[in-house]
């Protein structure tokens, strides 16, 4: 069976916690389904980054990606940790990362953005026409940046269109 791929981006400035929640969360999700269904497929998990370099979070931990973009190729979820202070000059700095995003098939990968991650999808254009969230410090300059976005700052999580509850691990 093949297994379930998850990615999870590093890039500079990012906050660790939105990067180690998830990892956790998904691990311990794994071990749930593992335990209810002995036929759930294997969690792969690793982190990718646009550098083989070490990326330091804001709060100067490093982390150190284990696989590079063409990993998203076989991506069936991605994460993208939120960023500390104005996203701005970090997502110049990571426009290979970008580039690599606008091509995803949103029908084959699922994309979560924590808080102002959610401006490399919005850069990558793949939430033109959709809900999507950010940092409330963040709102009016997502609006501005992003106009084909419909920003809902009022949620946490807003519901895509037409999205369907991820059954990846628990059919």
């Amino acid at each position: 069976m093949k297994p379930f791929n998850v990615l999870i981006a590093l890039y500079p400035q990012m906050l660790a916690t939105s990067l180690t929640l998830p990892f956790e969360m998904l691990h311990a999700g794994y071990a749930f389904a593992r335990r209810h269904n002995k036929e759930a497929p294997k969690l792969c998990l690793q982190l990718m980054a646009q550098t083989t370099e070490p990326v330091l979070a804001h709060s100067g931990l490093p982390f150190i990606a284990n696989v590079g973009l063409d990993a998203l190729d076989k991506c069936d979820l991605l994460i993208l940790p939120s960023l500390w202070r104005n996203p701005r000059p970090v997502l110049r700095k990571q426009e290979h990362m970008i580039q690599a995003l606008a091509k995803l098939d949103p029908k084959r990968c699922a994309m979560i953005g924590v808080g102002t991650g959610n401006c490399f999808l919005a850069e990558a254009k793949l939430l033109d026409g959709h809900p999507a969230t950010t940092h409330w410090h963040y709102a009016d300059q997502f609006k501005r940046d992003y106009p084909k976005v419909e920003l809902k700052p009022e949620y946490f999580i807003p519901r895509p269109k037409g999205s369907t509850v991820l059954r990846a691990l628990m059919p």
